[in-house]
């Protein structure tokens, strides 16, 4: 053991002197730089999207691709007799690096356009694929060129363009770049696999530390998309060397997760630039900026450019250490690696509340060719289709990918077809899921339950009677992937039904008022509800569903005599007290209407009008048997929550 320990000591301990020899040289041509840049006219001057408030030199990214080709360079050459093939991996990363940089620096001189910088990077996708850096084989699968090669330039452009775009706060991308070399470093010795990688990527961490002392905010220089670019191609190369060698799906996920921050972020910046394309033609395209990115949103909340930097490399450190130790202790607990994935999931929707709500918000707009109905009814078995094949596909790497008489084909039309089949006839899709009832969302399970019942029987005949399909050597592993299987696709159905119902509630309510406060109209109005029954959830549920009210208004909260429900959050509103509480709640919240939304006592209703006569705070009464009925100019207003027509209680069409 000792001797084990001993060895992996010596073999990684003399590494440890070039990442602090990269920060010094880094840190040294960055101080450069910051003096030298804006003498070549690389500065930039605050307006638009920009955070910074003064002239800023950029381009300082140059600092960071020298220092670690310079420290690399020497690494390779000290190293030649052990490490051989440093040399020549940094030969296949130097060409499409110098196109990138090239590139970048013209950028941070004169602006290219975007289509420019594509063309580059497609340009670095090509010869980091031909140069022997890109996706050859994965999962032991050998990929033609025809397949290689796109995958390669599509997963270039990608990396680069996310750190492109994360970089939009001081020390926002260096510090992610730090983090992201870090975990592939744990990862690379932990694996066992070449310790090359584990260097490059521990003299990059250093080379970028070494510029992060001068670009933490407030910022004194700015990387430019020289060095964004540079270090979206270093990692997209890093990554490709490491997925190239996976064997499993588990080894996959680390290096994805490394860099999982920018990845999210431009996943989100397409999902959300193309749907708003296509429901405003207006809109800029999937290549025009905006304001809505991961550091925007969380600098709102954060206030600071500081700590939404710190908190944004504490989330990458999370996920990324999550992973290497869920896949390292897989032999123990198998769970852990659904814990991360899960704690991915719940951060993804916590942070992509933007981009639900710009989807939600054109699916109830709909389109007009074909019409909303049409498009609902075949968007949700399209969803259900694409999950149960996502979930067949994890299923078959997870528990099937070294059973050699397992028939991937015959799997798929017994594990899935079955089950869509069934989903069909049931009729479950003639739901319209955005106001459907308990009802139907238990005959969707029991359906559910029924199609994994009859595949489960299929499975055994077949397995115990037609050794032709099914030819396992355990026939508990088939099992256990079809139970596993199964689970996946309930879990994943029940997900995006619950998305679907937590957006139809308060998704609605967040973008109305998002809207509302982006396009500049009037000043919101404070509103307070009289009344936490039946009627206060219909008026709540027609005040967010209806995008054409020209008065912004918020709910502060409910008001209710019944003792049982104080101090309680009803339909999604804290009750404040009783009617008798009013003076009191006024004097703490300068609210501008009450709405009764109960039939009251004449004492409480009288005690209502003579608050509102006396504090001149409007009125307005809500009753679902008579629709609308409210005085003065807020009638015009409340008319419009008037009820539209709806499915019936079950959500039929």
């Amino acid at each position: 053991m000792w001797e084990s320990i001993l060895n992996f000591v010596g073999r990684y301990l003399s590494l440890l002197i070039y990442p602090p020899a990269a920060v010094l040289i880094s840190a040294v041509i960055t101080w450069g730089c910051i003096r030298i840049l804006p003498r070549f006219g690389m500065l930039d001057i605050p307006h638009g999207r920009h955070e910074h408030a003064k002239p800023t030199p950029r381009g300082g990214g140059i600092a960071i691709v020298v220092a670690f080709f310079i420290v690399a360079i020497v690494f390779a050459l000290e190293n030649y007799g052990v490490h051989p093939k440093a040399l020549k991996i940094l030969g296949r990363f130097a060409l499409p690096s110098a196109v990138i940089v090239l590139t970048g620096l013209l950028d941070d001189r004169f602006e290219l356009s975007s289509w420019i910088k594509l063309f580059a990077q497609i340009v670095a996708g090509v010869l980091v694929y031909y140069l022997g850096g890109g996706f050859y084989t994965m999962f032991n699968i050998h990929f033609p060129v025809y397949i290689g090669l796109p995958l390669t330039v599509c997963w270039v452009i990608g990396v680069i363009n996310a750190f492109n775009l994360i970089d939009g706060l001081d020390g926002l991308a260096a510090g992610l770049a730090c983090v992201a070399s870090v975990t592939l470093t744990i990862w690379g010795i932990t694996q066992g696999g070449n310790p090359v990688y584990a260097a490059l990527a521990m003299i990059f961490c250093g080379a970028c530390l070494g510029f992060l002392f001068f670009n933490f905010s407030p910022a004194k220089i700015f990387m430019g998309d020289t060095g964004s670019m540079f270090l979206g191609l270093f990692f997209a190369f890093l990554c490709c060397r490491y997925t190239s060698r996976v064997a499993a799906i588990t080894s996959l996920l680390v290096p994805l997760l490394a860099i999982g921050v920018p990845i999210f972020d431009v996943f989100l910046a397409i999902w959300r630039r193309l749907i708003r394309r296509i429901g405003n033609p207006e809109a800029g395209g999937i290549m025009e900026g905006d304001h809505d990115h991961l550091h925007h949103r969380l600098m709102k909340r954060t206030g600071s450019q500081s700590k939404t930097a710190l908190l944004l490399y504490l989330i990458m450190a999370l996920i990324g250490l999550g992973t290497i130790c869920a896949v390292l202790i897989k032999s123990i607990f198998s769970g852990a690696i659904y814990i991360v994935l899960l704690l991915g999931v719940f951060l993804a929707i916590r942070l992509a509340d933007i981009e639900f709500l710009d989807s939600f918000g054109f699916i109830v707009k709909g389109v007009r060719r074909p019409s909303r109905r049409l498009l609902l009814v075949i968007v949700h078995p399209l969803i259900d289709y694409v999950l149960i094949s996502l979930a067949y596909i994890v299923s078959c790497v997870w528990f099937f990918s070294g059973e050699k008489g397992f028939s991937v084909t015959y799997g798929y039309l017994i594990f899935c077809i079955p089950l869509m089949l069934i989903l069909y006839a049931s009729g479950v899709y003639r739901t319209y899921w955005l106001r459907a009832g308990i009802n139907r969302y238990h005959l969707y399970f029991k359906m559910l339950i029924l199609g994994g019942f009859c595949e489960f029987v299929a499975i055994y005949i077949l397995e115990r009677y037609c050794h032709c399909v099914f030819v396992v050597a355990d026939r508990w592993r088939l099992y256990g992937g079809f139970v596993f299987f199964f689970m996946l696709v309930t879990i994943l159905v029940g997900t995006e039904r619950f998305l679907v119902r937590y957006l139809e509630s308060f998704g609605l309510r967040s973008l109305y008022l998002r809207v509302q406060e982006e396009e500049g109209k009037a000043r919101e109005q404070h509103l307070v509800l009289v009344g936490g029954g039946v009627a206060c959830r219909l008026f709540v549920l027609n005040l967010f569903c209806r995008n054409n009210m020209r008065l912004p208004l918020v709910v502060d909260g409910i008001i209710d005599d019944d003792p049982a429900l104080r101090r309680l959050n009803v339909y999604g509103f804290p009750v404040l007290g009783g009617t008798r509480n009013l003076d009191d709640l006024y004097r703490k919240r300068q609210f501008d209407m009450l709405v009764v939304t109960a039939v009251l006592p004449e004492e409480s209703l009288n005690r209502v009008r003579d608050f509102a006569r006396k504090n001149q705070v409007r009125l307005g009464v809500f009753y679902p048997e008579t629709h609308i009925c409210a005085p003065d100019d807020l009638a015009e207003e409340l008319q419009k929550l008037a009820p539209p027509p709806q499915p019936d209680s079950e959500g039929q069409l």
